[in-house]
């Protein structure tokens, strides 16, 4: 990791940065992750194929299970998973797609202040 990085998208729940040597820092929740250029590709390419609808109906009969979204990594014992609103989020993050994390956010907001 470079002593310098520039932040390219910032938001409480996460951010993206990119180091003077093309490494990406992507930091969301309590994960922190580095990919060179071509692993960020990659990642990309597998956070898009993802089919939400899948994930959801495949766990919807366990009420235990709040996080169905898996995302597999190469140490075969960890699986990153999350819910479809953290999923939607960290998309839109590696997407820097700031419109939608601002939808995203005002949501969650609402959601967590009914609860």
């Amino acid at each position: 990791m470079c002593s310098k990085s520039k932040l390219l998208i910032n938001h409480p729940d996460g951010h993206l940065a990119l180091c003077e040597c093309g490494t990406h820092l992507l930091c969301f929740k309590n994960i922190h992750l580095e990919f060179t250029k071509k692993e960020f590709r990659y990642f990309l390419e597998y956070i898009n194929s993802i089919d939400l609808n899948y994930w959801k109906n495949q766990f919807n009969s366990f009420a235990a299970c709040k996080r169905n979204i898996p995302i597999p990594t190469n140490q075969g014992n960890l699986i990153l998973v999350f819910n479809e609103d953290e999923f939607l989020l960290l998309k839109a993050i590696v997407h820097l797609d700031k419109n939608h994390i601002k939808k995203k956010t005002k949501e969650l907001i609402k959601n967590y202040s009914i609860n």
